[in-house]
C-alpha cells in the first residue's frame, strides 16, 4: 500500500506530508518491509514534487533499517 497524505492544522492549511509504503507477501499476509518519510509543505512546495524527491530514497533503501535519514528536497 502505498498512501501519500496531508496532515492539517486547525487552520486547515496543509502542513506535512507523510509517505508510507508497506510490503506484505500476498500468500500469508506477512509484513515483509515498512517504511514512511515526511516533510513540511511550507518550505517545500507542492505534495508532487514532494514524492518526486521521496520514492527514490524509499525505493533505495527497500529492506533496509534506516532512522532519521534526511533526504535532499527541492
Amino acid at each position: 500500500m502505498n498512501r501519500g497524505e496531508a496532515s492539517s492544522r486547525s487552520s486547515g492549511t496543509p502542513s506535512q506530508y507523510k509517505l508510507e509504503v508497506t510490503l506484505e507477501d500476498r500468500s500469508n499476509g506477512k509484513r515483509l518491509w515498512q517504511g514512511w518519510s515526511s516533510a513540511d509543505l511550507g518550505h517545500h512546495g507542492d505534495g508532487a514534487s514532494l514524492i518526486e524527491s521521496m520514492v527514490p530514497v524509499m525505493v533505495d533503501n527497500l529492506g533496509k533499517t534506516v532512522k532519521r535519514q534526511p533526504i535532499d528536497l527541492p
